[in-house]
Parts: C-alpha cells; structure tokens; sequence
C-alpha cells in the first residue's frame, strides 16, 4: 500500500489530529521512514517521508481537531 493510500485510510477514520498524525507516523516509522516536525508561518506540519513519498501533515483549522494531508 503506497504512503497516499495509506493516510487516506487514516483520514477516512475521522481520527482527531493527534491520534492520526500518531498511526501514521506508526506506519511510516515501521518501514523504515521518517517523520520531520516543521514550523512553517507559525504553522506546524508534519513531512512523513517512505522511500521516494513524501507527505505533509497538519491540522487545517485550530478548532477543527482533524487529520489532514497532502501528497
């Protein structure tokens, strides 16, 4: 399963930001990959890194507790 698919499943779940960003960096961790904090415009998203994939995590709103991504 390709790191898109799986963080689609996980933002299917409607897991809040935290428990999301969590499973996901379970998964990304476990095979060998990376998980980069940065703090972009007083921003923080997370950069998930499987081999040649590359995802951005964050909350997209303070008051919506919500996992988002992007590939």
């Amino acid at each position: 399963m390709s790191l898109d698919q799986y963080l689609t499943n996980v933002q299917r779940e409607r897991l809040t930001f935290n428990e999301g960003l969590s499973v996901a960096r379970e998964y990304v961790v476990g095979r060998g990959g990376q998980c980069e904090e940065k703090t972009v415009d007083g921003s923080t998203l997370y950069v998930l890194t499987l081999g040649q994939d590359e995802a951005f995590c964050f909350q997209l709103y303070p008051d919506i507790d919500r996992f988002y991504f992007e590939t």
